[in-house]
């Protein structure tokens, strides 16, 4: 492996990498020995997967042996930008890839504010937004949509343990199934409306315990109010809410989660991308946050120390109601690590911090 160039601009570095012959030659035949058994006669489109599986190869291994060998430590996630044959059976190709800002002490250390420290809440996000502001650096749009994802799973997560919007999913299915048995058509934003407005209705102070037969009235007086009921309807009510209560038992929990969080967004008259839309100022400082103590963890060379891991364990385990090798088995060693060198990194730049207030 030889690095044919490499630059960094706006904290992304570009590098241009050469796969020497032998190393490419090698991977070939790795890749041959893995895939022979495919191949029934040899031939054009077989040697391109070949060479595509040989990559496959390659490129991860020298792309982490050119981190190491160069001290990088990347912010993100690497994306190969062009592979090139410039002959000879060698092989190069072009990666670009987020990496950590350079920080010195005066950005990061001695911050003061005009917030009480009192007011930990306020003072540690005035303090580290200052921090932040400090630090130049601009955030990718693969690093912002990267963050995207985890402000939204982190959303949805708190959305699907609210019961609000749990009741509030299944209210908005069984007047969707009332309206429909009985012929009425709605807009879904009209349904979700009127479901809101039962659900409130039949959990109000008024009623000292939810029951079966006020929520039939609800319904009852909401699909009157378009058609008039048959005979039956009561009988088609409980078909509806038995079929409901089956589906949310069939239901796994990412499934019960997202329609949660689509009558949370409902709610507030917002599709997924709106609501994407509207948070997406609120990822880029997250980005930002994320990388600034990233960034500090390195300037400050801040270590996980075995026990400190250990400590970890353990009181994720007491929190959860299980034992640490539980624990152990459901996390990445590195992931968390990781997580308590961020953590360490915030409270030094806290403790740092004076109130000027």
């Amino acid at each position: 492996m030889k690095t044919l160039d490499k630059y960094r601009e706006d904290n992304i570095l570009t590098a241009t990498i050469l796969i020497e012959a032998a190393e490419f030659d090698a991977a070939l035949k790795v890749a041959y020995q893995c895939s022979k058994d495919k191949f029934t006669s040899p031939g054009r489109q077989e040697g391109m997967v070949l060479f595509d599986e040989a990559l496959d190869l390659c490129i991860p291994k020298l792309y982490a042996e050119f981190l190491r060998e160069n001290g990088i430590a990347p912010s993100g996630q690497p994306e190969i930008t062009e592979v090139s044959w410039p002959g000879a059976g060698s092989v190069t190709f072009t990666v670009q890839v987020p990496v950590l800002p350079k920080v010195s002490p005066d950005q990061y250390k001695g911050i003061a504010v005009k917030v009480p420290a009192g007011d930990q809440a306020a003072f540690s996000e005035v303090v580290m937004r200052e921090a932040v502001g400090r630090m130049e650096v601009s955030i990718s749009e693969t690093m912002v949509d990267q963050k995207m994802k985890g402000v939204l799973a982190e959303q949805k997560l708190h959305i699907s343990q609210d019961p609000i919007y749990n009741v509030l999913a299944d209210m908005v299915e069984i007047l969707r199934k009332a309206y429909f048995a009985t012929g009425i058509t709605r807009s879904m934003a009209q349904v979700r409306s009127e479901a809101m407005d039962i659900m409130l209705q039949n959990l109000s102070k008024d009623q000292k315990e939810p029951s079966r037969e006020h929520l039939y009235f609800l319904l009852k007086e909401t699909v009157k109010g378009y058609r008039e009921l048959a005979a039956d309807f009561d009988h088609k009510l409980d078909q509806i809410l038995e079929e409901r209560k089956q589906k949310t038992l069939d239901m796994t929990p990412e499934e019960r989660a997202a329609e949660a969080f689509n009558a949370y967004l409902g709610s507030l008259d917002l599709t997924e991308e709106g609501w994407l839309k509207m948070n997406r100022e609120k990822a880029v400082l997250h980005a930002k946050f994320d990388m600034l103590l990233d960034a500090v963890g390195e300037a400050e060379s801040i270590v996980i120390a075995p026990e400190e891991l250990e400590a970890a364990y353990l009181e994720m385990g007491r929190q959860c109601g299980i034992d640490a090798e539980q624990v152990k088995a459901s996390i990445d060693a590195d992931i968390l690590q990781w997580q308590l060198k961020r953590d360490k990194a915030r409270k030094l730049i806290l403790e740092s911090a004076v109130s000027i207030a």
